[in-house]
């Protein structure tokens, strides 16, 4: 699931699970303690130690990832249905990926959620990753920030990187677990020191507003500064609203603009629409409709709401 952070406009990946418009279904229950106590550990559903399996049965799920690899979904779909149907729990993560996603087959958050939770049953620890999304944004299965929590934290233990900047995700926001910014920046600090791309931009949101660390807005857009320098499209386009606002560094209308245009020609939507605004308004750069359409329906096509009803607004005109 994706999170947009402010004034950032960044989208992090919080649940593990793609957000989508379909109504969740209750086909799912929340896992018994007769089930957990089974596992070996309480509550520890992720992976202890690899769960055998048959020449036959990796075979089947090596022929799903090369397809899916390769872009075939239909292909990846069927080795994974194969996979699946022979209880190998990488295929049921897998194929509950395609369900809850909706490739190469209807969308179907239930049926996901109970693929899900058979690979997390074989202590799979991205299905548990996965699963405790679900619960967290109610994707499937009843809504329960508490089962979400000890999910991520039970996968987290196992080592999963991703479960612990979730895990972090819920100290920040109190979900399922007492609300605790100062350790929920301490492990986001961590990740970003090792080089995780999501885990730097919840760094730079925290010491902008000062959220569990001392506020620090130039050294957030210094840090912004070095992930746009290196090409990341969601930063330089931050980059691009901090000289709009003369957030951190002094505005520059002109640098601005030269910051949403580096973003919008790697197809980042929200520069694509920054980028057209400026055009249509002639800020930073010369008075442009027809690029501000352009622009606008570009970002409009790849599912901005307000751009589509800018491009209309300018097309009808």
């Amino acid at each position: 699931m994706k999170r947009t952070l402010g004034f950032l406009g960044i989208a992090i990946l919080t649940a593990g699970c793609t957000t989508v418009s379909t109504e969740p279904t209750d086909s799912v229950n929340l896992p018994t303690e007769n089930l957990i106590a089974e596992l070996g550990v309480p509550g520890a559903w992720a992976r202890v130690t690899p769960i055998p399996e048959s020449d036959v049965t990796n075979q089947v799920l090596k022929k799903g990832l090369l397809a899916d690899k390769a872009g075939n979904r239909s292909a990846a779909l069927k080795w994974f249905q194969e996979a699946a149907d022979l209880k190998n729990a990488e295929g049921e993560y897998y194929l509950g990926t395609y369900y809850f996603n909706g490739y190469g087959v209807e969308q179907d958050y239930g049926q996901a959620v109970a693929l899900y939770q058979a690979s997390a049953e074989q202590r799979y620890v991205d299905a548990v990753r996965a699963l405790a999304g679900c619960y967290l944004r109610g994707k499937g299965v009843a809504e329960n920030d508490n089962w979400a929590f000890t999910l991520y934290k039970d996968a987290a233990d196992q080592g999963n990187w991703d479960a612990n900047i979730q895990m972090a995700d819920c100290y920040l926001n109190g979900w399922g677990t007492d609300k605790d910014e100062a350790l929920a920046f301490s492990i986001y600090q961590k990740y970003a020191e090792l080089g995780d791309h999501l885990a730097k931009y919840d760094v730079i949101k925290c010491m902008y507003d000062g959220t569990g660390t001392s506020m620090d807005i130039v050294g957030a857009v210094n840090m912004c500064q070095k992930m746009a320098d290196e090409g990341d499209a969601e930063a330089q386009n931050d980059m691009g609203n901090f000289y709009s606002g003369g957030n951190g560094v002094q505005k520059d209308l002109v640098e601005s603009v030269r910051w949403y245009q580096k973003a919008a020609d790697q197809g980042n939507s929200d520069a694509e629409s920054n980028l057209a605004y400026c055009y249509e308004n002639g800020t930073g750069i010369s008075v442009d409709r027809e690029k501000a359409k352009w622009w606008f329906k570009k970002a409009a096509d790849q599912g901005d709401a307000d751009a589509l009803k800018q491009w209309a607004s300018l097309e009808g005109n």
